[in-house]
């Protein structure tokens, strides 16, 4: 049956839920756990307005302010000029290919979120500092992966549920290197993929 004229079709809408869903999830409004189970109604839902009812309280703290969007006034790194490394930074990955390649400073603390995407974190020719880098990862329904340098110490404690969590043993057995730090990553994953694999760089520094 073609929609009246002036309607949405359910098809759009469902994939317009399924972006606020995401952002939400993005911006620590809902769970991993809430999100999974929306995005089964959302799949599951006949309708344009039992579709648009599945988020329709996170409509609501958007209007109110509740719901924080993308900081477009947030400074943009140049690979120029040597940047301050950051204590805190978030890579956002959503229904979407991205990376992050090259010469870039790795925060103290690194949030990776990926939702139905496709992602690389390049850590072989980036800035580390500190003694521990902390990478929390958050993916649903993606396959990310970490590439870090050849030599350093790398601690998996990535909780998996219907998902595949790899990394290379001998990262975790490596030794301290003087002046180079660990690097520790955590978080979930839920039916995703995480690969974590070690790779050399002349251009690569600590």
């Amino acid at each position: 049956m073609k929609p009246e004229p002036g309607m949405v079709p359910l098809p759009q809408v469902r994939e317009r839920v399924i972006q606020q869903l995401t952002h939400a999830f993005a911006h620590d409004m809902i769970s991993v756990e809430e999100l999974e189970r929306r995005l089964e109604h959302v799949y599951g839902a006949r309708s344009v307005a039992e579709t648009e009812a599945i988020v329709i309280d996170l409509q609501s703290a958007a209007t109110t302010g509740a719901l924080p969007g993308p900081n477009v006034d947030e400074p943009r790194q140049s690979h120029d000029v040597a940047a301050p490394t950051l204590s805190r930074d978030r890579f956002v990955a959503i229904l979407s290919s991205s990376s992050r390649r090259g010469h870039w400073s790795v925060p103290h603390r690194l949030e990776a979120v990926a939702v139905m995407s496709d992602s690389v974190l390049d850590l072989t020719a980036a800035s580390l500092s500190g003694d521990i880098v902390d990478i929390h990862v958050r993916l649903v329904m993606a396959n990310l992966r970490i590439i870090v340098p050849t030599g350093l110490r790398v601690v998996n404690r990535v909780g998996a549920f219907l998902a595949n969590v790899e990394s290379d043993a001998s990262l975790d057995l490596a030794q301290m290197i003087p002046g180079a730090p660990v690097i520790r990553i955590t978080g979930t994953a839920f039916v995703a993929n995480l690969e974590i694999v070690a790779r050399s760089s002349g251009s690569g520094h600590f």
